[in-house]
């Protein structure tokens, strides 16, 4: 096999797991449930505001920890929030995963029979 042919079945495979992860995206109606994750995760996010301030605060040793509480709240609201998106779209994850291996599957099925023809009769 040739390096562009290798080339052109993993571009074909790859464009068929996308468009089979965008549609179990849209079968599961996936814009809904992000939409209420991200609804989840801003209280996740400011419960780690409070405590990336608070430990930025207790551990600086200087009597001024503004800057580091300030650098702890912010690390504590984005792991907040990416921890609860996570957590929260775990399922439409596997399912979205579960439909771009599906389209990779049937275009992988597809290049075999194109190489592999099958005679009937």
């Amino acid at each position: 096999m040739k390096l562009g042919e290798w080339f052109d079945e993993g571009v074909r495979s790859g464009r068929s797991g996308i468009e089979g992860a965008v549609s179990t995206f849209r079968q599961e109606d996936g814009g809904a449930e992000m939409l209420r994750a991200a609804r989840t995760s801003l209280v996740v996010a400011s419960a780690g505001v409070v405590v990336g301030a608070v430990a930025g605060y207790l551990s600086s040793k200087e009597r001024d920890g503004g800057k580091r509480s300030l650098a702890m709240a912010l690390t504590g609201a984005a792991l907040g929030v990416a921890g609860a998106m996570i957590w929260q779209t775990r399922g439409l994850t596997g399912s979205v995963l579960r439909g771009a291996a599906r389209g990779v599957g049937r275009e992988h099925d597809n290049i075999w029979l194109e190489k592999n023809p099958v005679a009937y009769g």
